[in-house]
């Protein structure tokens, strides 16, 4: 099924978030309504110096953005579609940005994490 927007389940979005590091969450669509998109959290492995890309079907155990505590036993959270490349995921506190495969820059481990 693919929802109004254009947004269908396998896609992958991220978001880049901090306040004196960046740091990358991607989330893969599980299920989508006609203006939703249900969510999961999932890993990125990194590909150099600072760069991470998503790592599809590898489930994250917790995420804070979309308030999924560690080990609440449901991993996903559905969410608002904007349009065919953003969705909402708190309160529009967060914005995620549908992801094209490229390596996005986080902040090194060893600089704030």
């Amino acid at each position: 099924m693919e929802n109004r927007f254009g947004v269908e389940p396998g896609q992958i979005f991220y978001c880049s978030w901090g306040y004196d590091q960046t740091n990358i969450n991607f989330y893969e669509v599980v299920r989508v309504t006609a203006t939703k998109a249900e969510i999961q959290p999932i890993a990125s492995g990194g590909v150099g110096y600072q760069k991470v890309v998503a790592r599809p079907g590898v489930v994250r155990e917790w995420d804070v953005l979309i308030d999924l505590p560690a080990k609440s036993g449901g991993m996903t959270k559905l969410c608002k579609v904007v349009d065919k490349n953003t969705i909402v995921l708190r309160s529009g506190h967060y914005w995620a940005h549908r992801y094209d495969g490229s390596p996005k820059y986080e902040t090194d481990i060893l600089f704030g994490h």
